[in-house]
């Protein structure tokens, strides 16, 4: 007991990263800010007058969410970088912390940065190794950089943005599917990992079908699009009204934020009963290649 007090008095202050009523004056880190809600959750960010780093693979888009960020009165950075890449990623933290040191560097890594891989068992290994750099290492690869300097500042706040499909499964996607399983995977074990010991808060955002590039413009005849099809079930929602239900799940320290509701039904649906809801999504498969799946591909 001794032992824990005098560890305990020698950390730093709790920070907490930026809850809703401290993003003043703090400092965020958004990968795939360049559109979607990437873009949503850094203008978020800037009204509650948090600086940011928006971070994207197109330098143009970057730039385009930074200077939009900054007529709310904070300072935004533009950065290139890729989320699938270990040396791009971390070359980039550092260069954000640098940036960040006059706000306490940063307090808050948001990974959004995703892709749709399309397929099932016949799915390429190039698709897999894609899904599975951007969607999953991603955020080991932040942790990494991340963990050891907020913990040393005396805490911080990583989001990492998954999908619905991580939690229930995706028709048509899977290596999707597994890694964003895999996304939630991670988030769970950097919570219980490092949430006490190192003070950092984990949120997991597990939406389902949002307004973004991947979902706009919606064809049945184009497999992309259809893959997005079955997740708009309950509702496409905007990327806006998921970057503030992201802020309120941060400031409310909550593990799982779920902007569509019917998520956490289907969740515990598929945890009581696993042999129903698996029966109900199979028939959910046959109704999603009878209305959107080529007949050439059935």
């Amino acid at each position: 007991r001794q032992c824990r007090a005098r560890c305990s008095a020698r950390r730093p202050a709790r920070r907490g990263g930026c809850g809703m009523d401290g993003f003043a004056g703090r400092a965020a880190f958004v990968t795939g800010a360049g559109s979607g809600i990437g873009r949503a959750l850094s203008l978020a960010l800037a009204r509650a007058g948090c600086h940011v780093v928006c971070a994207d693979i197109d330098a143009a888009s970057a730039e385009v969410t930074a200077a939009s960020c900054r007529p709310q009165g904070v300072q935004a950075l533009a950065l290139v970088v890729d989320a699938g890449d270990r040396a791009s990623l971390h070359a980039a933290i550092d260069a954000a912390e640098l940036w960040a040191h006059g706000y306490g560097g940063i307090s808050s890594f948001v990974a959004n940065a995703g892709v749709l891989v399309i397929g099932g068992l016949e799915a390429s290994e190039a698709d897999w190794e894609r899904g599975w750099r951007v969607n999953t290492m991603q955020s080991v690869w932040a942790a990494q950089k991340m963990v050891p300097s907020m913990a040393a500042r005396g805490g911080g706040s990583i989001v990492v943005v998954a999908s619905a499909a991580g939690l229930l499964t995706h028709h048509g996607a899977l290596p999707y599917a597994v890694t964003k399983a895999a996304a939630v995977a991670v988030a769970k074990w950097i919570a219980v990992s490092h949430g006490a010991e190192d003070r950092i808060a984990v949120s997991c955002v597990c939406p389902q079908a949002v307004h973004t590039l991947m979902t706009r413009g919606a064809d049945p005849t184009r497999e992309l699009h259809a893959a997005s099809a079955m997740a708009g079930q309950d509702g496409v929602l905007t990327a806006d009204v998921v970057a503030q239900k992201v802020l309120e799940g941060v400031a409310q320290r909550h593990f799982l934020v779920l902007p569509h509701p019917s998520v956490n039904k289907y969740l515990k649906y598929a945890t009581e009963v696993p042999e129903k809801w698996i029966a109900r999504m199979q028939e959910l498969q046959t109704s999603w290649r009878e209305a959107y799946v080529p007949a050439s591909r059935l």
